[in-house]
């Protein structure tokens, strides 16, 4: 039963940032591994990779001798001999009962077996997930179970597709003690059977017990590897329940080589502390030295001999990689470009809104103004080194709607040009609508880092103080504010609540399909669930506002932020006016 998975070099991006850089790992069949890391680090991308649902940029990932991708889509067979339970179970569900939401999970096994011996299989593993009533419970509509109840029965689809390999994110959250032990014995059977398992999970202390090793995971890198044994051993050493924390925390960073200077008690102030450690994390940086940044997140380089010699258990063959800086996770811009955005992750305080759409409204007027291809040629270029590229995080999430307008326009054209009397081409009319439409893509692609450099929050803000005069008139400003400012906030959130529910919905239904791609076939199963997420949010977003008293409060608010312009909004406006009259005159110039 099972095989062992391989991963060579992945490499997984979202825009211009490295999400998990270049992994090299193997996880054997008949263990249970569990991934371990801070927030962010790149845990749950890893386990989506490797279960098929994110592409990897660099690398391949195998179970075996099978690759998960095959070609450009994904390997089917991979697929359903491995099964996925998400964080957030509460959000998978596509039908009405629990009896159809296991026929759904199993549909794709296309099992030969009569119905009655299906309907036994859902009753023992609802049995096996320590759900009571399993009998009545498939009657019963899934988004009605409680919390602990819905991460059971998320495990029990799993079980009923006996799959070779468990891959399970934060499991334990939201059970009880008497669910966090079935989910032990379920995890012990499994291995018995020779199946394997890669647990993401922060509740170290609950699955410690069951696992063979443990991989720890940050800055989409891993930065060790020990089997269970080793870890129990570096945790015992880190604590020291005789000892006040603060003396602990000092006896840490004192053997991590930390020594925070003019401190006048047994421990550092937090100030003192701050100072000292951003003075070490640069030192390690610039060396890229990783062993100081390890030990002061209690991860020990080199385990003593001893634990090793006493865990006796094999490690997953994983080769050790050096902890990367965070400017080795980015593309780095030029000089100027790194003046203007900092890194390639957009900041979103960096200038004043107002002064973003100033400067917008400035580039897409010049570049609307364009009379040649040219002319809109060197117009691109510009936008291309000073905001496509350096943004280029901020645009990647719109790539397939950006895709879509080229194709709308290739269409377009292909039409502006047909003849019908006589009938023929006419290769000026598609190329004058070509010309107008590409005017429009590079004014729209453009815009679209804006939605990550103003949050929603200082957009409103920055409508607020500058029409905010036109209340005198009983003008509605603030709620109009609002509005703008909920638009930009629920944008990104439908984007990503829609690529949330693809991933169930390929997942649960083991689509051989491209990694993140959607068949039509499969397009009610998602579009159901992705509707009562919306409309449950709106009603949050609603009670939210009733309860600060929105619409209720007739006096002028006191706000907490007061937008100002600096002499960087200043200068980049300056820039942009410079800029505007460059491309004003491009056409003259090219007449």
């Amino acid at each position: 039963m099972g095989s062992s998975w391989r991963l060579d070099g992945v490499t997984v991006r979202s825009g211009s940032k490295d999400i998990l850089r270049g992994i090299d790992a193997s996880f054997e069949q008949g263990t249970i591994t569990l991934l371990i890391g801070p927030n962010g680090a790149g845990k749950t991308t890893l386990l989506e990779t490797v279960a098929g649902l994110r592409p990897a940029e660099e690398g391949t990932v195998s179970l075996g001798e099978l690759l998960v991708k095959n070609g450009r889509r994904m390997n089917r067979e991979v697929l359903l001999r491995t099964g996925i339970s998400f964080q957030q179970s509460s959000s998978q569900w596509f039908l009405p009962t629990v009896a159809e939401e296991f026929r759904y999970s199993l549909r794709p096994y296309r099992l030969e077996e009569k119905k009655a011996a299906v309907h036994e299989r859902m009753l023992a593993a609802l049995e096996a997930a320590g759900l009571d009533h399993p009998q009545t419970l498939l009657s019963r509509d899934p988004k009605s179970l409680s919390g602990g109840q819905q991460k059971r029965l998320a495990l029990a689809m799993l079980l009923a597709t006996e799959p070779d390999w468990l891959l399970l994110d934060e499991p334990t959250a939201g059970l009880d003690l008497a669910g966090v032990n079935q989910l032990a014995s379920i995890l012990l059977a499994h291995r018995e059977r020779g199946g394997g398992a890669l647990i993401v999970t922060h509740d170290i202390e609950a699955l410690l017990p069951l696992a063979d090793s443990v991989v720890i995971i940050e800055a989409g890198r891993i930065r060790a590897v020990r089997t269970a044994a080793e870890h129990a051993a570096v945790i015992r050493a880190m604590e020291a329940p005789s000892m006040p924390q603060p003396l602990a925390l000092a006896r840490q960073l004192h053997e991590a080589g930390f020594e925070p200077s003019g401190t006048s008690s047994p421990w550092a102030t937090p100030r003192e502390l701050a100072a000292a450690l951003a003075t070490k994390l640069r030192g390690a940086e610039t060396s890229a030295d990783a062993s100081s940044v390890m030990k002061l997140h209690g991860i020990a380089s080199e385990p003593p001999q001893a634990e090793q010699e006493a865990a006796g258990q094999a490690l997953p063959s994983v080769r050790q990689q050096p902890y990367p800086s965070q400017s080795e996770l980015v593309r780095r811009p030029g000089k100027l470009r790194s003046w203007l955005w900092p890194s390639a992750a957009v900041r979103d305080d960096r200038f004043d809104p107002r002064a973003i759409i100033v400067c917008y409204y400035l580039f897409g007027t010049g570049a609307l103004l364009q009379q040649s291809w040219y002319g809109l040629l060197a117009v691109s270029i510009l936008a291309y080194a000073f905001v496509w590229r350096p943004l280029g995080s901020a645009i990647a999430p719109w790539r397939g709607a950006v895709l879509m307008y080229m194709r709308m326009i290739l269409v377009f054209v292909l039409f502006a040009g047909i003849q019908v009397s006589p009938f023929g081409f006419d290769v000026e009319a598609a190329l004058i609508t070509g010309f107008r439409l590409s005017k429009l893509l590079v004014v729209m692609v453009t815009g679209l880092p804006i939605t990550a450099m103003v949050t929603p929050l200082r957009l409103q803000r920055a409508l607020e103080q500058t029409f905010g005069w036109m209340e005198r008139v009983r003008v509605p400003v603030r709620q109009a504010a609002l509005t703008v400012a909920l638009i930009f906030r629920f944008v990104p959130m439908l984007m990503q609540e829609w690529e949330r529910f693809v991933r169930i919905a390929l997942a649960r239904g083991k689509s051989a399909a491209k990694p993140g791609k959607l068949p039509a076939r499969m397009l009610y199963a998602v579009l159901a669930p992705f509707l009562h997420g919306m409309l449950r949010s709106a009603d949050e977003l609603t009670n939210a506002l009733e309860a600060r008293g929105f619409g209720r409060v007739e006096s002028k608010p006191t706000r907490a932020l007061v937008l100002k312009w600096s002499r960087e909004d200043y200068f980049i406006v300056a820039l942009f006016i410079v800029w505007f009259g460059f491309m004003y005159l491009l056409p003259k110039l090219l007449l």
